[in-house]
Formats: C-alpha cells, structure tokens, sequence
C-alpha cells in the first residue's frame, strides 16, 4: 500500500483499474504516472487495444510494459495468436523488453483442486 502497487492475476485483470487510476490522476492534475505491466499474450486481446486506445485518446499518465517471452502460459503466443502485433501510441508510451523463461510455469503439467 505504502508504495501504491495493485496487481492481479487475471489476464487484462488490471487494465480497467490501471485506466481510473491514471484517469483520477489526470482529472486532479496529479504528477505521478501508472505503470502497466502486461504478457505478450495479453498485449494481443481487445480489452488491451481498447485500453491503450483510450488512454492514448486521453493523453492518460501511462506507461505500458509489454514483457515478451513467446509465451501464452504455456504455448507459444504466435501459436495461439497466429501473428505479432505492433502498439501504436501517441500519448502513452508502450516499452516491450523480452526474455526467456528459464523455469516452468507454476503447476506446469498437474492438476490443481480448488477447495
């Protein structure tokens, strides 16, 4: 809380709260800026492209990062995705950095029972 950090594990999950909060910031005039870590996976659906065009549309305090391992959880993004796909932006920055993911996915390969 102290160092104002929201997440969730739901894929495009924070996008909607990343947008009010950059939008309660825009609308107080506020310095601070959102920081948006997303999937390359997740960097291909609509609700993302939705998003970054409306905060792109309202010049919002964003910035997007697209962390880029090839990977859909476990299957290739281009796989499931069939291309990639380029963000464009006037007034929000989009970074993508990539990597290789060295360890598995967590419960790669098992079942998990939810109680």
């Amino acid at each position: 809380k102290a160092h104002k950090v929201l997440s969730s594990s739901i894929v495009v999950g924070i996008l909607p709260v990343a947008c009010g909060v950059a939008l309660g910031i825009a609308r107080r005039k506020g310095k601070e800026r959102v920081h948006v870590f997303v999937g390359d996976a997740t960097a291909r659906t609509g609700l993302f492209h939705e998003f970054l065009q409306y905060c792109d549309g309202h010049a919002l305090p964003v910035r997007v990062v697209i962390e880029d391992n090839g990977m859909c959880t476990n299957s290739p993004t281009v796989e499931g995705w069939g291309s990639t796909v380029e963000c464009l932006a006037d007034n929000v920055e989009v970074v993508t950095y990539k990597y290789e993911r060295t360890e598995a996915h967590v419960g790669c390969g098992t079942h998990v029972t939810f109680f």
